[in-house]
């Protein structure tokens, strides 16, 4: 099985997010994601964000096997990128 790094995806507490989104603008990845977070959440939907690498994810809370695809996917799309 490939390994990866796990302290890669860390969960981003919402007053780091909304320090983030304030500091990068309206159109920084952190805007975006404090927006599709609030916006699940005010369907009632139970959701964090997580900084992934350089990438912000919303979503909710993964099982360890989650987190483990959503770590390869990353570490996959950094080799892609390379190309």
């Amino acid at each position: 099985m490939a390994s990866c790094d796990t302290s890669l995806m860390q969960p981003l507490a919402d007053y780091e997010l909304e320090r983030l989104a304030a500091e990068g603008g309206p159109a920084s990845k952190a805007a975006l994601a404090l927006a599709e977070l609030r916006a699940l959440r005010a369907r009632d939907e139970q959701v964090f964000a997580y900084q992934l690498g350089d990438l912000i994810v919303v979503i909710p809370e993964p099982t360890s096997e989650e987190r483990m695809r959503l770590l390869l996917a990353y570490e996959a799309s950094k080799h892609m990128k390379g190309r």
